[in-house]
């Protein structure tokens, strides 16, 4: 074998490894999971962060007064946490417990509507009118179920976050 063709044996063999090479690294990390790692790991932020904006809207004064001496002065706080349901369903698609939360998250949804469409607080941008609804025992019941299944799902999703938070 010649010098120069020894030398073209070689740099083919340098090739040959570093394509091996790079797709050796290209590949590191692609087990078989659901999902690539780094999706995995945004996803368990946004439902950690999703968490902790119920937690603080759960704080509202609507969230923690007598529903009865509250209820026509929480439109920001049922917007607020419309956006966030919104938030948990898209964040927890996919997720083993989806199910469980869905299922925590439809009957706020359902109180929310109830109490929207009773009339129970005046639309968004309009101060509170001073009067009461006529469904006033409704408005009340609708705003403690909300409260109530607020408080269900952030139980529900407590463990959800804090088991994707642990390392595998």
């Amino acid at each position: 074998m010649s010098t120069l063709s020894a030398s073209r044996a070689r740099t083919r063999v340098r090739a040959v490894l570093l394509v091996l090479g790079l797709v050796a690294v290209l590949t590191v990390g692609c087990g078989d999971r659901s999902g690539s790692p780094a999706s995995g790991r945004a996803a368990s932020a946004a439902l950690a962060d999703t968490l902790d904006k119920l937690r603080l809207i759960g704080r509202d004064e609507c969230g923690t007064h007598p529903p009865a001496t509250i209820y026509s002065r929480c439109t920001r706080f049922l917007r607020e946490l419309d956006n966030a349901l919104n938030s948990v369903k898209s964040e927890s698609e996919g997720l083993a417990q989806a199910a469980s939360i869905n299922g925590a998250v439809e009957p706020i949804e359902s109180a929310m509507n109830d109490f929207t469409q009773r009339g129970c607080a005046p639309p968004p941008g309009q101060p509170p009118s001073g009067t009461r609804s006529p469904e006033e025992a409704t408005c009340v019941a609708d705003l403690a179920q909300v409260q109530v299944g607020l408080r269900q799902l952030v139980a529900v999703l407590a463990p959800v976050v804090s088991q994707s938070a642990t390392p595998r």
